[in-house]
């Protein structure tokens, strides 16, 4: 086995005097450790937080008459929604868009219909040509007995696309018009009516907190927002049945919940796990 320390060769003190350095040497290094051991954590002079603002909002679009503007399968199908202005900061002005292409227009056999969502003029009148917006979005069609998305594309983890004045992200294949007229249908439409769920949520600038550590009070401030905030999104999240992905059925009710909060939990009794369809 080789030695802790390595062995320098002279031609003064040959090995005995090389022996002797080693013992010292691991002698000192003992004592370093000791002390590094009992040594109380490091504590800094100042603390600081990063906070990405997200401006959130959302729009529900009603399409009643919906089985009749699409069967028409001979021609393309162009759809657009009411304008309408999100954001109470931003008030940008949007739109969205329903297309469904023509059947020489589809590369496959599939009945697809698209969505875009396109920036129409910004809502501080600064419409300069190279002005850019990060904005993350997510298109779900609810279901009409429950509310809650049934098929669903984006979202707040998907990468945020930069939108100028005039232009259009969506997705291609958001809604496969056979799910119209299958098992989904009673839960898609209603009274020949379809709902399209839009959220948005548009990046604005870092949050900066700072503080220094000797000051407890900033300290506690601090993790009383951070509570505070956090029972409040836990409270929007149980109020709010758009974010319920799982249904728990009963003799006599349906309860809406959250399969990443129940997979938190032991769940002894026997229910009735209805999942909803996802369609990405």
């Amino acid at each position: 086995m080789s030695a802790p320390f390595p062995v320098r060769q002279d031609d003064s003190g040959g090995e005995n005097r090389n022996s002797e350095n080693t013992q010292q040497e691991q002698q000192r290094g003992t004592k370093r450790k000791s002390s590094s051991e009992t040594a109380s954590p490091n504590v800094s002079d100042g603390w600081g937080s990063t906070e990405l603002e997200l401006e959130k909002f959302s729009f529900t679009w009603s399409i009643t008459n919906f089985a009749v503007i699409i069967a028409d399968s001979k021609s393309a199908i162009v759809i657009p929604s009411p304008v309408f202005r999100g954001g109470a900061k931003s008030n940008h002005e949007w739109q969205l868009t329903l297309k469904r292409r023509a059947p020489k227009e589809t590369i496959d056999s599939a009945d697809l219909i698209a969505i875009y969502l396109r920036l129409l003029s910004f809502g501080d009148g600064n419409e300069h040509a190279e002005r850019k917006i990060k904005v993350r979005f997510q298109f779900s069609v609810l279901d009409v007995i429950t509310g809650v998305p049934v098929c669903r594309d984006g979202g707040l983890t998907d990468s945020a696309e930069e939108f100028s004045r005039g232009k259009c992200w969506g997705y291609s294949d958001f809604l496969d018009c056979k799910l119209l007229s299958g098992e989904l249908a009673a839960r898609l439409t209603q009274d020949d009516m379809i709902k399209i769920f839009c959220e948005v949520w548009i990046e604005g600038d870092f949050c900066q907190r700072t503080g220094a550590s000797g000051s407890s009070q900033d300290l506690k401030k601090l993790a009383k927002h951070n509570r505070s905030e956090l029972v409040s999104n836990f409270k929007n999240l149980l109020l709010d049945q758009k974010w319920a992905d799982v249904a728990i059925t009963t003799p006599t009710q349906t309860f809406m919940a959250h399969k990443a909060i129940l997979s938190g939990k032991v769940l002894k009794s026997s229910f009735i796990l209805s999942r909803h369809h996802s369609t990405t």
